[in-house]
């Protein structure tokens, strides 16, 4: 009966081990659930590609919180499909968002067998994701930190040229006019043609937002665009592979979530931060009414 003794010193460790695994669960989860979640989703962020399966974004990321069909343009081939335009077809993708809590969103646009392109937007200033956009050692890889890489830091899109041309400028009639959207696309050549495309830009449910923009974009003698382009901060980046879409159909609105559909996932700020707010407020009033006064009598207008 050796083996019986043998096996009853065994199990004595049972306990301790099924106690050790619940608390690596315990503690994996509050970590990822805490402080650690913005490296847990910046690693999953970077295991992203153009073409992987939406089943793929899933495991990654959990189910989405909003999915919707939105209509595209295709580039036509051979003139079967119904043309919209010169060279283009009528089509459609599926549009999926996640709400990454307080850290920010991924949006993909998909077929049913595979996701043509996405996004990702940071809403927090403690989420700066660094995405590395492009082949590994191919010399024009760019790697973007979002929240803190400027737009000014890219070369100029030239038109015809390569790179790509500017979208930018206030989302399409309809929409609310303080949505707003900014983009820049930029593009890998390669010996068999375009592999792979990206857009930088700014949305107004990322942040930080910088909205002083010039009406004319495409006006490349404009002073304002080239200030503008100098001091905004991407906090959106949209990576799309060789696809038949045509990205003006997607572009600028695209490079981020619409900001009046995720705020109805916005948690209500607490009765803390409401005062904090109010407090600043406030001071900002009495700021402004001193420096009103300050000026009335540097001119003498009393």
């Amino acid at each position: 009966m050796e083996w019986l003794s043998g096996l009853v010193s065994a199990m004595r460790f049972v306990p301790l081990v099924l106690a050790s695994a619940g608390l690596f669960v315990l503690i994996r989860s509050s970590w990822r659930a805490g402080v650690g979640r913005g490296r847990y989703l910046a690693v999953n962020l970077r295991r992203l590609a153009p073409f992987v399966r939406p089943e793929y974004v899933t495991g990654l990321f959990g189910e989405h919180a909003w999915q919707e069909t939105v209509p595209v343009r295709l580039v036509a081939e051979g003139g079967s499909e119904v043309f919209t335009g010169p060279y283009e077809a009528a089509g459609s993708l599926i549009r999926r968002t996640w709400a990454l809590g307080r850290m920010g969103y991924l949006t993909t646009w998909s077929t049913d067998d595979s996701v043509w392109m996405y996004s990702v937007t940071t809403r927090s200033r403690w989420f700066r994701p660094r995405l590395d956009i492009g082949p590994a050692g191919f010399p024009r890889a760019r790697s973007i930190r979002l929240g803190s890489t400027r737009i000014g830091s890219f070369e100029v899109p030239q038109d015809g040229y390569g790179f790509g041309e500017v979208l930018g400028g206030d989302r399409a009639p309809g929409t609310p006019p303080d949505d707003f959207a900014y983009a820049e696309l930029h593009e890998f050549r390669f010996q068999s043609g375009i592999d792979l495309a990206y857009a930088v830009g700014v949305s107004t449910s990322g942040f930080p937002v910088h909205r002083q923009l010039v009406r004319h974009l495409r006006d490349r003698g404009e002073p304002g665009w080239a200030e503008y382009r100098r001091a905004a901060v991407i906090n959106s980046v949209l990576v799309l592979g060789s696809t038949p879409l045509v990205r003006s159909s997607v572009l600028p609105e695209g490079i981020g979530p619409s900001r009046y559909l995720v705020r109805h996932l916005d948690t209500p700020p607490s009765r803390r931060t409401v005062r904090r707010r109010r407090r600043a407020f406030r001071r900002h009033e009495h700021a402004a009414a001193y420096r009103e006064i300050a000026r009335r009598e540097k001119r003498n207008e009393w």
